[in-house]
């Protein structure tokens, strides 16, 4: 199974979609570069995949810094991003970590 990258805004090219071909899980990415903060909304539950959320967290340029599900098919994550290219990164990284744990 291969995930792809469904959308990335090219006007601020802050935020991005991601997306499995299977169309039931996806995550949307929103970087805040001068606060050095990103977003993930969730097309499902993290308390069920906290394996996901504990690779994201192991990755050196970004820690979870808060974690919330809403219900089966909604949950946010909150990430304080180190260095530069943070976005280029994550989206780069996270497709491996959505093919192993999801």
């Amino acid at each position: 199974m291969k995930t792809t990258i469904d959308n990335i805004n090219p006007l601020s090219k802050r935020t991005a979609t991601i997306a499995l071909p299977d169309g039931k899980n996806f995550i949307r990415i929103c970087l805040y570069p001068d606060a050095g903060i990103a977003y993930l909304s969730c097309s499902f539950s993290l308390s069920g995949h906290m394996p996901f959320v504990d690779a994201i967290d192991r990755l050196d340029y970004v820690r979870v810094e808060e974690v919330k599900t809403y219900d089966n098919d909604y949950a946010t994550a909150r990430l304080l991003c180190s260095g530069d290219h943070c976005l280029a990164r994550l989206l780069e990284d996270i497709l491996n970590i959505m093919e192993a744990h999801l």
